[in-house]
């Protein structure tokens, strides 16, 4: 198992979880798609004596319509926990060689405070998380890294409602 299918596992596992296009972006996207056009649009309608001014609205224009499409391109979903709407944000903290077990432990929500691993920048052991902003949903799996691949150490972890602010009350101990 890999980060890339950690949508999908979860996905199997629970159908709380859901891809759903992000409006505001989108909407956000084309604001800017059509400004972009109208300035490029008015640039041709200067006469011969507005030069900078027809060129900076061409550029303006141009440059607006690129971002525009870009954006429409590239930012138009985003990941949700159903029964809230509430927006799931990837994070991955990162832990010392020899942390596997503690870390799985933090995983599985069995530690208690006082034993949380210390977070370490430049760790070679790794748990990937999604946590919803309204503490209702984790998920989380540990890896570790070998042969420069990271490796899952134990199964995907998901918990809701009081379990779930539970972990993500411990991880934001951890990262503090």
């Amino acid at each position: 198992m890999t980060k890339k299918d950690l949508y999908s596992h979860i996905n199997e596992a629970t159908n709380d979880v859901a891809r759903v296009t992000d409006a505001i972006s989108i909407g956000i996207s084309l604001i800017i798609l059509v400004a972009g056009i109208i300035l490029f649009y008015i640039s041709f309608q200067f006469g011969p004596d507005a030069d900078e001014l027809a060129m900076l609205c061409l550029l303006l224009g141009l440059f607006g319509g690129a971002i525009g499409l870009i954006l429409l391109a590239v930012r138009n979903t985003k990941l949700v926990y159903l029964p809230t709407m509430s927006r799931l944000k990837k994070k991955a903290v990162y832990f010392k060689r020899g942390d596997e077990a503690k870390v799985e432990q933090l995983a599985a929500n069995s530690l208690e405070a006082d034993e949380l691993p210390k977070s370490d920048a430049n760790g070679v052991v790794r748990i990937d998380m999604l946590l919803s902003s309204d503490t209702a949903f984790a998920a989380a799996q540990v890896f570790s890294c070998t042969d420069y691949m990271y490796n899952p150490v134990g199964d995907i972890h998901i918990y809701t409602g009081s379990d779930a602010k539970l972990f993500i009350t411990k991880i934001r101990q951890i990262t503090r």
